[in-house]
């Protein structure tokens, strides 16, 4: 429940549901103040939505199943509702009470209420459609809630935060992205979509000539670049573990993007070495974004090439020894769940299961690793 400039109609109604058993979470939307007030204050749902989706991702966090979590909003209060929904795929269901058809519209009816001019209304209409489009383009977002996306891949997504990770490593449409050890395509599938029109990504990825499962993996993925629309576009680089030439040429690249590769880089002594072709890909000012299997501070070498985890202290000054300067870190794919002691390492864990249906249960309740996010700058 949004509280904007409805805040009594809110509580009323949510007072009711509370009567018939049915949690209520009223909020209130940033710049309408304290629930108690009724102000002046319009933002048409642009920045608000946000607040409504940060209330969603709340409840799903303290245990609410997604699927029982319905938004309603009333008035001005419903816009933030319908903007959230078409965000976030998983809200199932909205109750939209009185919400504004057209952007300009309303524009057009604040004109008139502060006493301004009627000439100003096609003004206002032109630019508040404009808006209204520029609203709903979230080129990234898209990427990540393609319907054509791979299912086993979007399922992942509640672990893995594709779009937080992705914006927190401060990616555009139109950069030169380098993907490192790309793996089956969990990110390129979103990443080449949407640097295709404006940007280029290159991705490394095994030597076929290595055998067995590094031939397997590469004709796995050059299959799909060939036959996936969402590959389109892609450049394939050959590399070798540790490398044996540049990955492109120097400074080229304006940003360079690793996910859960460091712990193999690290069982090849090859971590440091990549890193710096990474750097040296990357231009001046250009970022390196890492995401990693998090590994417990003080862990042994030896543990660290054998369990699939890396500490994060080891990663960041590994990077700082390239030249890397650390920018941020982030805890978007943090799970305190996860203890890194598993009989079969990091593989124990969902989507491997290693162990298959010894302790699934358990292993399933944990989830995926606990991971470090990590922003570095050239």
């Amino acid at each position: 429940y949004p509280n904007g400039k409805c805040k009594p109609e809110s509580n009323l109604i949510a007072s009711l549901l509370i009567q018939e058993g049915i949690n209520a979470l009223t909020i209130d939307l940033r710049n309408y103040g304290q629930s108690d007030t009724v102000s002046s204050y319009e933002d048409l749902g642009l920045k608000s939505y946000n607040d409504v989706l940060g209330a969603y991702d709340f409840l799903k966090k303290i245990g609410f199943d997604s699927n029982s979590i319905g938004l309603h909003g009333i008035s001005l209060g419903a816009v933030p509702v319908i903007f959230a929904a078409n965000k976030e795929k998983d809200i199932r269901a909205i109750w939209a009470d009185s919400s504004l058809a057209e952007f300009s519209m309303v524009l057009q009816d604040e004109i008139a209420r502060y006493g301004l001019s009627i000439e100003f209304g096609p003004a206002v209409s032109f630019f508040g459609n404009n808006i209204e489009a520029a609203h709903h383009e979230d080129a990234l977002l898209d990427a990540v809630n393609n319907s054509d996306r791979n299912s086993k891949y979007s399922a992942r997504d509640d672990y893995r935060n594709p779009y937080e990770t992705l914006s927190f490593f401060q990616i555009k449409p139109t950069m030169h992205v380098l993907e490192l050890s790309a793996g089956g395509g969990w990110y390129t599938e979103i990443l080449a979509p949407y640097l295709q029109p404006a940007g280029k990504l290159s991705v490394t990825h095994h030597n076929p000539e290595a055998g067995g499962y590094y031939k397997r993996s590469r004709n796995s993925y050059d299959l799909k670049v060939k036959s996936n629309p969402l590959f389109m576009g892609v450049e394939v680089i050959t590399a070798d573990v540790p490398p044996t030439k540049p990955f492109t040429k120097p400074a080229t690249q304006d940003l360079v993007v690793t996910f859960r590769n460091l712990h193999n880089w690290l069982g090849q002594d090859a971590m440091k070495a990549i890193m710096q072709e990474a750097f040296n890909s990357l231009k001046v000012g250009g970022h390196f974004g890492v995401v990693e299997h998090r590994a417990p501070e003080g862990s042994t070498m030896e543990f660290m090439k054998t369990s699939g985890y890396v500490s994060q202290s080891l990663a960041i000054e590994t990077a700082l020894a390239v030249g890397f300067t650390l920018v941020a870190t982030s805890e978007i794919n943090a799970n305190p769940k996860d203890t890194a002691d598993h009989p079969k390492g990091v593989w124990t864990l969902p989507p491997s299961f290693r162990l298959k249906d010894q302790d699934r249960e358990k292993y399933s309740e944990i989830g995926e690793s606990d991971r470090m996010t990590l922003l570095f700058k050239k």
